[in-house]
């Protein structure tokens, strides 16, 4: 499920940026004039409103019109009354047969985390128990964000399986003595480990999204010898001495 457009009054958005307030959080909404920025701040009440029918334009706030890739029209219920990653930001969803008029086709979202929402992004619950307690320098289990996938398979990001790789391709490089990062690449691109090394600032990047890569690191792994390949791979970006 992603964003297929964002609009305001029926007036197409570039992107919706989520800002602290003195309230809590506001939105505002972006678009482009002749390549300049333009930044409109909306009312504390405005809300983002997801919507399943082109034509279900709200008042109160922004309308992001979402669809099920290869199935049509998005099913909310799933999202109800769930804490939604969405793009860089998160969201309070309330329930679909109270967000408007038009019954269970809106569900209307209250930010409550910074961050901003552009097309193509997709929303992700994010369990509560994962947020409580949390050691803030723990890297899993990951948080999801809502930035879309790259690519449209069964394990994409932050599924079960999907995790599973990423936290061994993490392991394995952080025991070699690496500082790996997770990069979101872009919505083509995908999602990365990047592994700085070196003076230069150079980085070897694990293609963890990437399908053909995850098939080959799969085998890696499954012959114990993920972390030969991983430095065997850097050696080769390492300047000759």
């Amino acid at each position: 499920m992603n964003i297929t457009s964002l609009t305001l009054s029926g007036q197409p958005l570039a992107a919706l940026d989520i800002t602290p307030s003195e309230q809590g959080f506001c939105l505002v909404a972006i678009t482009y004039v002749n390549g300049s920025e333009q930044r409109r701040v909306l009312s504390d009440d405005a809300a983002l409103i997801f919507s399943a029918a082109p034509a279900a334009d709200v008042s109160t706030g922004v309308t992001a019109l979402l669809t099920e890739p290869g199935e049509g029209k998005a099913d909310f219920a799933p999202l109800a009354g769930q804490l939604v990653a969405l793009g860089t930001a998160r969201f309070q969803a309330g329930a679909p047969d109270v967000a408007g008029a038009r019954g269970s086709e809106l569900l209307e979202l209250r930010p409550v985390a910074p961050g901003r929402v552009s097309e193509r992004d997709t929303p992700r619950i994010v369990p509560a128990e994962m947020l409580e307690g949390r050691d803030p320098a723990a890297v899993f289990p990951r948080i999801p964000d809502g930035l879309p996938d790259a690519w449209s398979t069964p394990v994409g990001r932050f599924t079960p399986e999907y995790e599973e790789r990423a936290r061994v391709v993490w392991e394995t490089l952080a025991a070699a003595g690496y500082s790996p990062e997770f990069w979101w690449a872009g919505s083509e691109d995908g999602e990365v480990i990047a592994v700085p090394f070196g003076e230069c600032g150079e980085s070897f990047l694990v293609g963890i999204e990437e399908p053909d890569e995850q098939v080959e690191i799969d085998a890696h792994i499954a012959a114990g010898e993920l972390a030969e390949w991983l430095e065997s791979e850097i050696d080769l970006l390492r300047p000759n001495e």
